[in-house]
C-alpha cells in the first residue's frame, strides 16, 4: 500500500477491518499513517483502552516516543506480541520502567536485542522483572567482583516447546495407548 492509498482509506471500512489491518506488518511510514487514522477514531493514545490496544495490533508500532510514553501501563499486557519487535528501539526506550514491567512475560520476551540495547539499566531491570528474572546490581567492593547482569532475556522458544509437548502428550497417549 502506498502512502496515498493509505490516506484514502474510508473511515467506516477502516473501523470494520481494523483487526485485520492490525495483523499486517507494514513499513513504518505506512504504520504511522494507519496510527493517525486510529487517533482520529479513538482519540489520543493515553486514553486508549485494553480492547482498543489489542484490536490495533501492529498499528501500535506507528506511535512515536511521546505517544508510547503516554500509554497507561494497564494496557501494555494487551499489546499484540507481533508488534513488540516492530517498534523502533529509540521509541521503545521511551517507555518507563513501570510500563516495561507491566508488559508481562510474553510481550517482554519479544523485545529484540537492538531494542534491549537502547534501554537504560533501570529499564532492562524492569524488563527482566516482567520476564520473571530478578536482576540486581552487585555492589562493587575491593574484596568481591561484581555479578554480571544477564545479557539475554529469552524464554519464548522454551515456553513454546514446553507448551507443544504438553499439548501433544494426550495425542501421543492415544496413538501409543
Amino acid at each position: 500500500m502506498s502512502r496515498e492509498e493509505a490516506g484514502q482509506i474510508n473511515t467506516t471500512s477502516y473501523r470494520e477491518a481494523l483487526r485485520a489491518v492490525g495483523s499486517v506488518q507494514c513499513p513504518l511510514n505506512i504504520t504511522e499513517l494507519l496510527k493517525e487514522r486510529a487517533v482520529r477514531m479513538f482519540g489520543l493514545p493515553r486514553n486508549w483502552t485494553e480492547a482498543q490496544v489489542n484490536t490495533l495490533g501492529n498499528i501500535i508500532a506507528g506511535l512515536n516516543a511521546t505517544e508510547l510514553q503516554s500509554l497507561s501501563p494497564s494496557v501494555l499486557p494487551f499489546l499484540s506480541q507481533s508488534v513488540i519487535p516492530l517498534i523502533p528501539p529509540s521509541r521503545l526506550a521511551a517507555l518507563s520502567a513501570s510500563q516495561l514491567k507491566a508488559m508481562g512475560p510474553d510481550n517482554a520476551a519479544m523485545v529484540t536485542d537492538a531494542q534491549r540495547a537502547a534501554l537504560g539499566d533501570l529499564q532492562r531491570a524492569a524488563l527482566g522483572e516482567a520476564l520473571g528474572v530478578s536482576v540486581q546490581k552487585a555492589e562493587v567492593t575491593t574484596q568481591s567482583s561484581p555479578t554480571p547482569l544477564p545479557q539475554q532475556y529469552g524464554g519464548a522458544p522454551r515456553l513454546w516447546i514446553m507448551g507443544s509437548v504438553v499439548f501433544l502428550q494426550p495425542l501421543l497417549l492415544l496413538i501409543l495407548g
